[in-house]
């Protein structure tokens, strides 16, 4: 062979491993350093942009959070002394524990690993990304666009049972041996005996695009101290009195002993509308009730606020489509705690929901509405319908269906659609079917099922 020809290839290989090498270190990357050891994170900014702006706020402590033990505004690391606490699994079949997933990001509390930083934020659940070996994704334990800081890393393939419902945001790119490791420890029902504690976690930037992305994402909420006051009134009455501000959530923080103090939270609700709204919380200030009273507030104010307007509404109908390609909607009275559901799909029988005391309608969150109610044959359906804009009315849903005995029966997840109705005697509008968008998840197993495994038909 030609020895100039030789050296050409020589000098091509040689740029196309230079290249490849490069291309292999550009990006954002997280460091983890545990009490176990340590390993690396590839976060994918280009497909999870706002989920990877929120991790890395939390991670450098360059934004507010709220304090979940006495909710007092924060603006340090937040997953620095968190820890890797727990894996969820799959039963093999010797009986033995098959882990899937291990989960970290929750602030201790009294209570173990509980604490949330006080908001929740629209995910990227649709993003393409798959909840494959090693990667990492946001927990959302409660609905559409429930997450916040929680993590898990995944151990094993877990696209059937989470694809669809949570945001792919990275993978491990360096050190998952020392996440097996950790997940392989002793543990009681999938809680670690030794939890590896999160030391540090440093974010680095290798690349142009990497340099140039902007963690200020302006879809996430932010964090305020809120001001309060409480008016003494008539014999041994007080109210806590407060302002909610526009597209907000407003928290109240209690303590009767600043020496010692013991702070209670309580959220004050939500504010979907454009206008501050007034509120009040009354209590005592007898002997039976908290005898000292030191307060403060505290609000989350979200740039993006798409729960449905429940205020607006006498009623309300819904369509969901399940995984056996069926579509069930249900028109719900939500003054009288009444209606109806059906599969109008095959235009199945109607069913009664006749719920009047326990029926609830609530804002979950700034992008997700509440649905509890039961039907005539014990059915009891838990429906969380998240939206991502403001006026949306087709967005995701999360179900969890159970008998009137608590039995769990199955979940569900997938599209949905709403629209307003206004319920007066044998009245039904027309069928969302056409516009509900159908989309097609995987079955799932034995985490977070996707199924419903027993549905009693309804008896005339």
């Amino acid at each position: 062979m030609n020895s100039r020809f030789q050296l050409f290839v020589l000098l091509g290989i040689f740029v196309l491993l230079l290249t490849t090498a490069q291309a292999q270190t550009k990006g954002i990357f997280a460091d983890f350093t545990t009490s176990a050891g340590d390993f690396t994170i590839d976060l994918d900014f280009v497909r999870a942009p706002r989920t990877v702006a929120n991790f890395i706020r939390l991670v450098e402590g360059s934004h507010s959070w709220m304090h979940p033990i006495d909710g007092s505004v924060a603006t340090k690391p937040w997953y620095t002394n968190s820890a890797l606490y727990r894996f969820q699994y799959t039963l093999a079949e010797v009986g033995a524990t098959n882990p899937l997933a291990l989960h970290g990001g929750l602030f201790r509390t009294d209570d173990g690993y509980s604490g949330q930083p006080g908001y929740t934020f629209l995910d990227e659940a649709l993003n393409g990304l798959s909840h494959s070996i090693g990667t990492i994704a946001m927990v959302s334990s409660d609905g559409p666009h429930s997450n916040a800081a929680e993590f898990m890393l995944l151990l094993d393939d877990g696209a059937a049972y989470w694809d669809g419902q949570q945001t792919v945001f990275g993978h491990v790119s360096d050190g998952f041996p020392v996440v097996q490791t950790i997940a392989n420890g002793g543990h009681d029902s999938g809680f670690l005996h030794s939890p590896a504690s999160i030391q540090s976690i440093t974010i680095r930037r290798v690349g142009a695009a990497a340099e140039s992305y902007d963690s200020n994402h302006p879809d996430l909420p932010s964090v305020y101290n809120d001001g309060c006051r409480v008016d003494i009134l008539s014999g041994n009455q007080a109210q806590y009195v407060y302002i909610k501000a526009p597209h907000s959530q407003t928290w109240m923080a209690h303590t009767d002993d600043l020496l010692k103090p013991q702070w209670t939270l309580f959220s004050m609700g939500f504010n979907g509308t454009a206008e501050e709204v007034d509120g009040s919380t009354p209590f005592s200030t007898a002997h039976e009730g908290w005898r000292s009273h030191f307060f403060h507030g505290t609000r989350v104010e979200y740039p993006v606020f798409s729960a449905i307007p429940l205020e607006d509404m006498a009623g309300i109908t819904f369509a969901a489509q399940w995984s056996d390609g069926n579509i069930y909607q249900y028109w719900l009275n939500l003054s009288a705690g009444t209606g109806f559901w059906q599969n109008v799909t095959t235009t199945g029988q109607v069913v009664k929901i006749h719920d009047p005391y326990s029926m609830v309608a609530e804002t979950r969150g700034a992008n997700s509405t509440h649905f509890n109610f039961m039907d005539t044959y014990g059915n009891v359906f838990d429906y969380v319908l998240g939206f991502e804009a403001h006026g949306m009315t087709s967005g995701r849903y999360y179900l969890e269906l159970r008998s009137g005995w608590g039995e769990f029966l199955g979940a569900e997840w997938g599209a949905c659609e709403y629209a307003p109705w206004a319920p007066t005697v044998n009245s039904k509008p027309a069928s969302l079917l056409a516009t509900t968008q159908r989309r097609q998840f995987p079955k799932t197993g034995v985490v977070a099922k996707r199924g419903i495994r027993w549905f009693p038909p309804p008896i005339d």
